[in-house]
């Protein structure tokens, strides 16, 4: 999401990961670092 007037920035998909989700998966940690980045508006 986008700073105020918030807007999606972008949809990331987890569609592909395997369930259950570990946290460890580098995967799950790729897609992690890329959704903190996208919320980072400072």
């Amino acid at each position: 999401m986008t700073p105020k007037p918030t807007t999606i920035k972008q949809e990331v998909s987890v569609h592909h990961l395997p369930h259950p989700r570990h946290i460890a998966d580098p995967e799950f940690v790729r897609i992690r670092r890329e959704v903190t980045d996208l919320v980072k508006w400072w």
